[in-house]
């Protein structure tokens, strides 16, 4: 919902990419790709198709390492802003976290997300929507 008003407010396009159909309303600032099932379908496009200028949001730290390279900008849903000088350490940590949880140290459960989660991704991301958009 936020990411559609905010399309809307700045007259930006938001693409939305996955392999399941989506029901949203949908027009001329947000729309959605839907890409074939597969390891990797929605990673693979986006990369292809991202350059410099635009915004990518994903949790996926190997594909934020793969356009930080590229100089696209990428963000997570939590507002943290992944950077040439922060990518090494945030895919350190990730990897850390994956081995510890296979040897049965760190449990399965993720971080909450409530209000406080999405109001640090929306200033986070009308910041970095007014640094491309200037």
């Amino acid at each position: 919902v936020f990411l559609h008003k905010a399309a809307v407010k700045r007259r930006i396009s938001v693409i939305l990419v996955g392999c399941q159909n989506l029901s949203m309303d949908w027009n001329e600032f947000f729309s959605f790709h839907k890409v074939e099932q597969g390891a990797d379908s929605a990673d693979h496009y986006i990369l292809c198709h991202a350059s410099t200028g635009d915004l990518v949001i994903t949790r996926d730290i190997p594909l934020a390492e793969k356009l930080v390279e590229r100089d696209v900008g990428v963000m997570n849903d939590r507002g943290n802003i992944h950077t040439r000088e922060t990518i090494s350490a945030r895919k350190r940590e990730r990897d850390t976290k994956a081995e510890l949880r296979s040897l049965g140290l760190l449990g399965q459960a993720g971080r909450s997300y409530g209000s406080k989660e999405l109001s640090q991704f929306a200033n986070a991301l009308d910041r970095e929507i007014q640094k491309k958009i200037q």
